[in-house]
């Protein structure tokens, strides 16, 4: 389970990873973090609590600075450049063990440069350098666990807002089926009219099964009280269809029409196709070869 989440595709338009926000997160957590956290235990047995102050303020500028460096480095250069657009979960925590590393190696330069443009005393200079920061398995340790925190909270927030964007886009493409398609309510009331546009009778769609045309007239067949019923009336079967279909009332032979609704499955009987009907095995409508493919795609839709 955890190897499937970790070669899970973060791909920009399903996850996008908010460069910005964890560069900036980073750095001023970090940042605060140092000013709350007397930077790498100094001690007044080795400095004064001016020079403390002095130090505090000098590794507080230098980590935020080679901090902020870093994570500008490796999220806006080296994934443009050495990583695919693509990027794993594991490859945000490679990056992120690399910005460690980069900060790590940038700070005896920059501490160096700073420590003269600062002014600090040579012996106090000389000290951070040699018992500072060349303890780098320490200090990597250190900015492990302290900027763990916004990297974790910013691959969080950038994962809940993919999830939102796609549950926005999942319910307008929701809405929008629901216009293209609009849902048939089984249980409403249609009326059937004879050729003079006489309503002859009232059924729920649901109850509906099949038409059959015998010339003029057309036989609705329908349950009523769980039985069969049949009832007769003067029309055309073409003009019953054309103000049904939208019920998807469709015709599927020369004579026939069905509710696909209630449309189980298609089976061949001696070479004839029928449509069998959910309600009982035993009620079949012929379906044509004119009308054979179109009933499929409804049914495999």
């Amino acid at each position: 389970m955890i190897q499937n989440l970790l070669v899970q595709n973060l791909e920009s338009s399903t996850f996008y990873f908010d460069k910005k926000k964890y560069v900036l997160s980073g750095t001023f957590f970090l940042v605060f973090f140092l000013i709350f956290y007397t930077p790498f235990n100094l001690s007044n047995t080795f400095y004064s609590s001016k020079e403390i102050e002095i130090i505090s303020v000098f590794f507080t500028f230098t980590e935020g600075f080679c901090a902020f460096l870093s994570l500008y480095i490796s999220q806006f250069i080296f994934r443009k450049y050495f990583f695919h657009s693509k990027m794993h979960l594991k490859t945000h925590f490679q990056l992120f063990f690399i910005e460690n590393m980069l900060i790590v190696a940038l700070l005896p330069f920059f501490g160096y440069a700073f420590s003269k443009i600062y002014g600090l005393p040579i012996h106090i200079s000389q000290n951070l350098i040699q018992n500072e920061f060349l303890n780098t398995l320490f200090i990597y340790s250190v900015h492990l666990m302290i900027l763990i925190f916004p990297f974790v909270g910013t691959l969080f927030f950038s994962k809940m807002r993919s999830l939102n964007s796609e549950k926005n886009s999942l319910e307008n493409k929701i809405q929008l089926l629901k216009v293209e398609n609009p849902t048939i309510e089984l249980q409403q009331e249609i009326a059937i009219e004879n050729d003079k546009g006489k309503v002859e009778l009232k059924l729920t769609l649901d109850s509906l099964l099949y038409l059959e045309s015998n010339n003029q007239y057309v036989m609705i067949y329908y349950v009523k009280k769980g039985k069969l019923v049949k009832r007769i009336v003067r029309n055309r079967l073409k003009n019953m269809l054309k103000e049904l279909e939208k019920f998807k009332i469709i015709q599927c032979h020369r004579s026939y029409g069905v509710n696909i609704h209630h449309v189980n499955y298609i089976k061949t009987m001696k070479g004839n196709r029928y449509l069998f009907l959910q309600e009982n095995s035993a009620y079949k409508v012929p379906v044509s070869k004119t009308y054979f493919t179109k009933i499929q795609e409804i049914l495999q839709n």
